[in-house]
């Protein structure tokens, strides 16, 4: 047959068609009509390409006047993702690529800076706990208590215990102690700790005797006794000395003497009493009785007496209670006699002394 050689004007459609397993066929379709093809091209899908590189992180730098933003041409791809924004303007030239391999170019990004918004609360922590632990290496957690406000709760790692310092430290506050009691009385100067009978300690004041009280026979109170002859009574008072109360319990050592005179063979004794003629007896001037030393000034010289007998030393009655004045006697008594006589005593040498003595009560 002879060939042939024919032209048809025609309009080509190619329509890719990823169908019919062309991959192992190789099959398509051509269709011819009307003056047009259609073919179905043996086309599929291509494999999946390989990940991409990470995309620039994006940073801005600040211009103060559009001439510090650099020109385009000194720009290389290491500057892409980065951007430039003119003070007082929102908007940002980012260096791009015109297309993926492509030269660098700005692109302006606009209002990329958004509106100022509102002026927030001023913001403030506190330390809301603070707690201590042995192990790990402690935490601190925050909360937010409202707007702009901010609690914290520190959990604090315990250090290790150090060396035993080899520098003393400040003595402790005796009144800060735990076992210090006062009794709202605050301790002044001249006071002791001393231990209380409720176990806590507390101050205490030494007290000492503040000295001694003198009366002489000179004074005016101080009576020269005459009984005048037949004397019958049982005592008769020679001076009275008035004892100013004390801060403290004390008990009186008496010193003292007065010379007597008598015209009988009697016993007449020197005696001190605590606040009466008929009180505790403090001290006792005896008598000499014998019929050489009548008619004679006989002296009666006072020694520490008592007429009790006590196992505890606090519960004499010859202890005043402090803050209390007393007064003390000083009298001629007759002992284990009524009989008559006469009786003289005289101011000339004669004296009494008082020493107050603190007593623990």
């Amino acid at each position: 047959m002879a060939g042939f050689n024919f032209e048809l004007p025609m309009t080509l459609k190619l329509r890719l068609h990823d169908e019919w397993n062309i991959r192992t066929t190789g099959r398509g379709i051509a269709e011819i009509e009307g003056g047009e093809m259609d073919v179905d091209v043996l086309a599929y899908k291509g494999d999946p390409g390989d990940a991409g590189r990470d995309g620039t992180p994006v940073q801005i730098h600040r211009a103060q006047i559009p001439a510090d933003i650099p020109a385009i041409g000194s720009l290389s791809p290491e500057w892409i993702g980065h951007g430039w924004r003119v003070d007082g303007s929102r908007d940002v030239k980012m260096v791009v690529e015109e297309y993926p391999g492509g030269p660098v170019k700005f692109d302006t990004l606009t209002n990329y800076l958004g509106d100022k918004g509102d002026t927030g609360a001023v913001p403030t922590l506190a330390v809301r706990s603070v707690t201590s632990t042995t192990e790990g290496n402690g935490s601190v957690e925050f909360e937010e208590i409202s707007p702009g406000a901010y609690a914290a709760d520190f959990v604090l790692r315990k250090g290790d215990t150090g060396a035993p310092s080899t520098v003393p430290g400040p003595a402790a506050a005796v009144e800060a102690a735990t076992d210090y009691e006062d009794d709202d009385t605050a301790a002044v100067t001249g006071d002791v700790l001393a231990k209380r009978s409720d176990g806590k300690w507390g101050p205490r004041k030494i007290f000492q005797s503040p000295g001694v009280y003198k009366k002489a026979g000179s004074a005016e109170d101080w009576l020269a006794v005459n009984s005048g002859n037949g004397w019958a009574g049982e005592y008769v008072s020679i001076v009275t000395m008035p004892m100013p109360a004390q801060p403290f319990a004390w008990e009186p050592e008496v010193d003292g003497m007065v010379e007597f005179f008598t015209t009988a063979n009697v016993r007449i004794d020197l005696e001190c009493r605590l606040g009466a003629v008929a009180g505790p007896l403090l001290a006792r001037g005896p008598a000499i009785a014998i019929t050489a030393f009548q008619n004679q000034w006989i002296p009666r010289v006072l020694s520490r007496a008592a007429e009790e007998t006590i196992s505890v030393p606090t519960s004499s009655s010859t202890i005043v209670p402090k803050n209390t004045a007393v007064n003390i006697f000083l009298i001629a008594r007759k002992i284990e006699t009524t009989a008559q006589t006469r009786l003289e005593t005289r101011k000339e040498r004669a004296y009494l002394r008082v020493r107050p003595i603190p007593v623990p009560v």
